[in-house]
């Protein structure tokens, strides 16, 4: 996290219930399918923040709400198009630590993680993958170059929201060591970054 955030040391209860549904045909770049999940958190108890700290805000008794999900289709033969996205609110004021956090691909990937945060957030993005080839049967597969468009916010209040738009490019293979995703992401208002990842992307 930020190291400018205070430690937070104590107990913590928290209970969870969370719901999945993965119909989708790859953990890489699925030819098609739905991926969707729905998560519902209560923070019953949790550490309070460190004595002098200036803050109306508390994780005790808060409870979360995250929806989000991608859906691809494929186009002639080896090509995707995808639509993936999510919302989250939160009843309550949590501390910067429980808060809902934006940046990373697919989820306004210009920005660092974590430098967009807010008690509710929302993002979508869209885009098209395009295979090029594959890589040697023993060391991985398929071979995709594309572009998608992220959309969204992370924010304490509606009214105050500022909707933030990145344009992304980004290479994404099936690997021996997992899905590779070599990319790039640049905002509208001028912030960019590129990145090296390795693991699931939708």
């Amino acid at each position: 996290g930020d190291p400018g955030l205070p430690e937070l040391h104590g107990r913590e209860a928290r209970a969870r219930l969370a719901w999945r549904y993965d119909g989708q045909d790859s953990a890489v770049v699925p030819s098609s399918g739905l991926r969707a999940g729905t998560t519902i958190d209560y923070i019953a108890e949790s550490p309070d923040p460190p004595p002098g700290t200036a803050t109306d805000r508390l994780n005790d008794g808060i409870t979360q709400l995250d929806i989000n999900g991608s859906q691809v289709w494929s186009v002639r033969r080896n090509d995707r198009v995808f639509l993936t996205g999510g919302v989250g609110t939160t009843w309550g004021h949590p501390l910067a630590n429980e808060q809902f956090h934006l940046g990373a691909p697919l989820r306004l990937g210009a920005f660092d993680v974590g430098a967009l945060r807010g008690d509710h957030y929302a993002v979508i993005a869209a885009g098209y993958l395009r295979g090029i080839g594959r890589l040697p049967d023993f060391l991985g597969g398929p071979i995709f170059l594309g572009g998608w468009l992220e959309s969204g916010s992370a924010f304490d209040d509606l009214d105050d929201a500022t909707v933030k738009t990145n344009l992304s490019v980004g290479a994404i293979a099936e690997t021996l060591v997992g899905p590779v995703l070599l990319g790039g992401s640049f905002d509208l208002g001028g912030a960019w970054r590129y990145y090296i990842g390795i693991g699931r992307l939708f």
